[in-house]
């Protein structure tokens, strides 16, 4: 029997602000080309090459031994005279007198052949591992492995699971396994997951078995049923809503209650104006209603406008004065990445464009102090990160696209586990990828080899699709479910419910926002868990007798089922903090404390 309230807290939340992810690989370092050792006598002969040669060698010392020939070789008659066949004997025979000669080189030579046979190659097994290799340093899987080897040097706390890695994409081009076929393995693992989720009680494969089998010698209990899972799966939800959302006493029907959720009333109808189109549509205002709702923002609306023109018009500036194309979205985007990483300065003359006074932009930076916003919430928002010069992985790339959105730029956002990040097109409309938190040029590989993101996750959208300027305006939305959460709770659920519904149309497929059906789960979870507290109700079991219980427990397995079918997974948060803890040591430069201390970095330049 699964007991629901005996699970302790384990502080899990699914709001995003907690989970943030800033690393990327450095540039690509191509590494030295290894070289394999041969031995010496490998060069010239084989394994079988040596046996060839014994044989050779044998058939001399018969000549030179034997000074006087047989003049006949005896028949099998001779030799067995209970054989009745006349038939000349097929063996090699030798006088005594040179056997325990030829015994003795043979033996050595024997020797020989099984010491070479032991310690070199034959030229095929050669030949196929260079083919082997040659295949590898000609594949992408190349580059993944030096970007790998170059994040296990700079992260040590992770060269473990670095080093993983790279023996899986070794192991692959090992010609040992070329009898497997790992592309045939991954399609019969994912035919098992699509008719799982469906429903279907598939047999146990072989490796299910020997797994059984090796729990059983360790003594260790054995696999729970599929049936057993999901109960278990249910009690952890309900463990973990219970610890967080324990409130009975219906505090969201208090006269107060209205008050408080009036701000967040007010942000969701300007962002569904913006996308009904009765408003212009605007990352930056949209992002700042769901700021001004939670309250308190470092920024008043217009010092919020004020500092996204300025970065705009200064990058404007210094793309006219370096005779750059503003009509170049890759030109643009090269020069907003400037901005973020470097100092720029602008303040040259020219005839064509009133002057402005000479000043530099200095660089914003990763904020170390509180990069989940645990300390302060409004460590998430992007008016704190124009305010003070500092943001994380859900800030920065958001200022990004506020700065792209004012400059006249194409832009995308992209989300991968714990992590979001810039995309942009090309003037051939090819699409590139920008980590603004570390400024890098990246692939959708590396957040495939490094955070997690399967096929599924990217097929359903969930990931690294890119969004476009209204699909972020619905993302908005989904951050001001949590937000509401974050100060309010889930209370009756009926705001966080309306803001999901109204922002999933918009994503790909029309459900592609896992972060809204988490909060479905959790919505669902703690309806549940409300009702069973109520009853005096302590397990799944005793819940399924309930018509009303086992309604809730049927819409919360076929949500999580739903979230399981768009290839969501936990977030791979193994080794994260000493990735960061690595990174603080790597740049010192970098403030450590004080994200929240305002900063100005426009700096004038005196010319006097």
């Amino acid at each position: 029997m699964l007991l629901i309230y005996s699970r302790p807290e384990n502080g899990r939340h699914v709001s995003r602000h907690k989970k943030d992810l800033i690393f990327a690989p450095p540039h690509f370092k191509k590494g030295k080309k290894e070289m394999h050792s041969l031995n010496f006598l490998s060069r010239f002969l084989s394994s079988a090459s040596f046996s060839t040669f014994a044989v050779y060698f044998l058939l001399c010392v018969k000549k030179i031994t034997h000074n006087k020939k047989l003049a006949k070789s005896p028949t099998a008659k001779e030799l067995n005279p209970a054989r009745k066949t006349k038939t000349r004997a097929k063996k090699f025979f030798l006088p005594a007198r040179a056997s325990w000669t030829v015994t003795c080189l043979l033996t050595v030579l024997f020797s020989i052949d099984t010491c070479v046979a032991q310690n070199t190659e034959s030229l095929y097994e050669r030949t196929q591992k260079q083919i082997q290799q040659n295949m590898l340093q000609n594949s992408g899987d190349w580059q993944r492995i030096q970007e790998m080897k170059m994040l296990r040097d700079n992260f040590p706390g992770a060269a473990q699971y670095y080093d993983q890695q790279i023996n899986q994409i070794y192991q692959q081009y090992s010609p040992v396994n070329n009898n497997s076929n790992p592309a045939q393995d991954i399609v019969d693992q994912q035919n098992r997951q699509a008719a799982q989720m469906m429903g279907v009680n598939l047999p146990p494969t072989q490796a299910d078995i020997d797994a059984e089998i090796k729990n059983r010698m360790q003594g260790k209990p054995p696999a729970l049923t599929a049936e057993q899972k999901q109960r278990q799966s249910v009690s952890d939800v309900l463990n973990e809503v219970h610890s967080i959302e324990p409130s009975l006493n219906e505090y969201w029907n208090a006269p107060d209650f209205s008050a408080k959720e009036k701000p967040y009333r007010d942000a969701l109808n300007k962002l569904k104006e913006q996308l009904e189109g009765k408003r212009k549509l605007s990352v930056a205002d949209a992002y700042y209603d769901v700021e001004k709702a939670y309250g308190n923002p470092m920024l008043n609306q217009k010092e919020f406008k004020d500092e996204v023109n300025k970065c705009a018009n200064f990058i404007k500036r210094y793309m006219m004065e370096n005779k750059l194309n503003l009509s170049d979205n890759l030109q643009v985007h090269s020069t907003i990445q400037k901005f973020f990483s470097d100092s720029l300065k602008i303040g040259k003359k020219i005839l064509e464009i009133p002057d402005v006074p000479p000043q530099i932009h200095k660089p914003f930076y990763y904020d170390y102090e509180d990069y989940k916003a645990e300390k302060d919430y409004r460590s998430y928002h992007i008016s704190k990160g124009f305010a003070t010069g500092n943001g994380q992985c859900h800030v920065l790339p958001l200022m990004y696209a506020a700065i792209a959105e004012a400059v006249g730029a194409k832009f995308y956002l992209s989300y991968a586990p714990l992590h979001s990040f810039i995309k942009y097109p090309d003037n051939q409309g090819n699409i590139h990828s920008y980590e603004v938190t570390t400024n890098w040029q990246i692939t959708d590989q590396w957040y495939k080899d490094n955070l997690g993101v399967t096929g599924l996750a990217e097929k359903s959208g969930i990931y690294l699709h890119p969004l476009d300027r209204k699909q972020i305006v619905a993302a908005a939305l989904i951050d001001l479910a949590c937000s509401y959460r974050k100060q309010n709770g889930l209370a009756d659920g009926k705001f966080i419910n309306e803001c999901v519904d109204n922002a999933m149309g918009y994503f790909p497929n029309k459900d592609a926002n896992v972060f809204g059906w988490l909060l479905r789960s959790k919505l669902t979870a703690v309806e549940l868990d409300r009702m069973l507290f109520k009853k005096g109700i302590k397990t799944v079991e005793d819940a399924e007798k309930i018509p009303e219980a086992r309604a809730l427990l049927t819409k919360l397995n076929s949500i999580n089922k739903k979230i399981e079918s768009l290839g969501y997974t936990e977030d791979p948060i193994e080794g994260y903090e000493q990735m960061v803890e690595d990174s603080k040591k790597r740049h010192p430069e970098i403030p450590k404390t004080g994200n929240l201390q305002k900063r100005n970095l426009f700096i004038p330049l005196n010319t006097k």
